[in-house]
């Protein structure tokens, strides 16, 4: 049986894990509504399983994989745009957009960095933040009142020594919190010394959950952070999650700082460590921005296009005015 959709990501050490996360919760809530899926990752060698989907290793993309499917997500930049125009000419195509600006030719863009918009082809704002099922449904936590665990975590790798000058900072302003460092697959050299490791974890749900204050990189892991409603530090890294982290910050939801500010992040740690009120309205505003849904909401609108209720390659949708 053909795919109704086929789901292409960047994976490996260079992508991360963010783009394969957030495409793949979008595959995982069309499976479980017995929408049959392909997935393939851009930037592996061998295949793996996650969140209860196959993802097959894909080294070069034939326009083939896709054609008989009634759409294809795809997220990541290994594709590039000439060879996603060839499959947006053949089968609908939805994009995860970082850019703030879409390829024209694509049915739908989810874009969580965007200012909240919900007219195809644009899909925009941190509702539409795609997070792995273990995000899903979550129950609203209280806020300590005071920091007693702080969880530091940098994505796939750590770029820019980031979770060393968090571990830095921290220690600093509150000596007494215990800090967990979360090192990704693809972490390279030793984790700073004299704190706790959680070593390639499956998920940071459980984790976020334990946590009083998390210190994380402004790409999907800020977003599930959020999510989880404790109260983060957001240190951006690159242009993509300083747009999210931006986005975040204007709606109260994140402290940004950036990563070569020491001074700032242990500044912003020692003020929320002093500040209950304001790390409880931190949390609470977070959760509220993103609820965890996001992945749901994509999926009802690529069910759409895949059953034919939406015109492809970005035309306006059926009544749609200006």
């Amino acid at each position: 049986m053909s795919p109704a959709l086929v789901t292409i990501a960047d994976a490996g050490r260079r992508a991360g894990l963010g783009h394969l996360s957030r495409a793949g919760a979008v595959a995982v809530a069309l499976a479980r509504r017995d929408v049959a899926t392909r997935c393939l990752a851009c930037g592996v060698t061998t295949g793996f399983e996650r969140d209860g989907l196959r993802w097959e290793p894909l080294a070069s993309l034939d326009t083939t994989v896709a054609v008989d499917a009634g759409a294809v997500l795809a997220d990541g930049y290994t594709l590039g745009t000439d060879r996603l125009e060839e499959i947006a000419a053949t089968v609908p195509l939805a994009v995860m957009d970082d850019s703030g600006s879409p390829p024209s030719f694509c049915s739908l863009a989810i874009d969580a960095a965007a200012e909240d918009a919900d007219l195809p082809p644009l899909l925009g704002g941190p509702s539409y933040a795609c997070l792995r099922p273990d995000f899903w449904d979550l129950e609203r936590r209280l806020t300590r009142d005071e920091i007693v665990t702080i969880l530091v975590a940098t994505g796939g790798g750590d770029v820019g020594r980031v979770a060393e000058a968090a571990v830095t900072a921290a220690r600093e302003v509150l000596p007494r919190a215990t800090i967990c460092v979360v090192r990704g697959p693809y972490a390279t050299g030793s984790a700073p010394a004299g704190v706790g490791t959680l070593e390639v974890p499956v998920s940071l749900a459980c984790e976020l959950k334990r946590a009083d204050l998390a210190v994380v990189t402004g790409g999907q892991t800020v977003l599930e952070a959020t999510c989880s409603g404790v109260p983060t530090i957001a240190i951006p890294v690159t242009e993509n999650q300083r747009r999210t982290t931006r986005r975040l910050a204007r709606l109260g939801a994140v402290k940004p700082v950036e990563a070569r500010d020491v001074s700032a992040l242990a500044e912003t740690i020692a003020s929320l460590g002093r500040d209950h009120c304001a790390r409880r309205a931190l949390a609470e505003r977070a959760r509220d921005v993103v609820d965890g849904n996001g992945a749901r909401r994509v999926a009802d609108w690529l069910k759409r296009l895949i059953d034919g209720e939406l015109p492809p390659r970005g035309q306006a949708a059926p009544g749609a005015t200006a």
